[in-house]
């Protein structure tokens, strides 16, 4: 494989570790019976007061999570002080249990130095036949294609979101607002005037989640400003997990070009 090919396979992995759904609407749903204080309807980690333990509720989810197959959802919507968008991304990542293929899609509108991500990158893998491809698109249009057979691969998005919701409960404090939504879904809200995330300083921070009595963390919406390529932006970030239990993933056929590419790459 050509060092620049290999450069970009790399590249694709670790870009798709960050973030890029929208919140499922629970707000337009009547309350139903109140169990908010019930421990039994409640997620290891978490009392009727709110996270006290983030590790134990966000082990729950992740271990709940990567045993059905999933689709999730990741969005940000990058905004200037004037409301302006300035740039958005959009990360939908599909996998299946039981040795079953994965499928992560990333796509950015916007200066690369805002979103930090790729135009358009698709990484592809399937642990039964050891199969990984990548396919990216840059800004001047150009098309790069990677492939190989590995079978010791572990894509840091796995559809779970586990490391990005593990940081915020950790950092937020965050509480179990009066009320149960739709089957003892939780709502959980939190907001800080500053916090520091992964080395990006954030301000005027509102959080706001839906955890499930089994520990699924459905989805959340994040609210924060921050400066990124020389300007002042607001940020929303949300993610929300669909489709368990029933997400299918087929092989695209771009992964037949990568094949193909290879294959005479490593004929010249």
């Amino acid at each position: 494989m050509p060092s620049k090919a290999a450069l970009l396979a790399v590249v694709a992995l670790v870009l798709l570790s960050g973030c890029g759904g929208l919140l499922n609407d629970f707000s337009q749903r009547q309350p139903r019976e109140d169990h908010t204080s019930d421990p039994r309807w409640l997620a290891p980690g978490l009392t009727s007061d709110g996270v006290i333990n983030a590790k134990a509720l966000i082990q729950t989810h992740r271990k709940t999570v990567s045993s059905q197959a999933r689709t999730s959802t990741q969005t940000q919507v990058f905004r200037a002080e004037n409301g302006t968008v300035v740039a958005n991304t959009t990360l939908v990542t599909r996998v299946m249990v039981n040795r079953g293929p994965k499928l992560a899609e990333e796509r950015s509108k916007g200066p690369k130095n805002v979103t930090n991500s790729p135009k358009r990158s698709f990484i592809w893998y399937d642990p039964k036949t050891s199969e990984l491809a990548t396919y990216s698109k840059s800004d001047d249009g150009e098309v790069h294609y990677t492939y190989r057979q590995s079978d010791r691969v572990v894509l840091v998005q796995n559809g779970t979101h586990s490391k990005r919701l593990y940081t915020l409960f950790r950092l937020l404090n965050a509480t179990v607002a009066p009320e149960t939504i739709d089957d003892s879904v939780h709502r959980l809200e939190a907001s800080t005037q500053q916090l520091s995330v992964n080395g990006e300083k954030l301000q005027n921070v509102s959080f706001t989640a839906h955890i499930d009595y089994t520990g699924i963390v459905r989805s959340y919406e994040l609210q924060y400003e921050t400066e990124r390529g020389g300007m002042m932006l607001h940020v929303t970030e949300r993610m929300r997990i669909t489709d368990l239990g029933i997400t299918k993933v087929s092989r695209p056929e771009w992964v037949e070009r990568s094949k193909n590419q290879s294959e005479q790459t490593a004929d010249d």
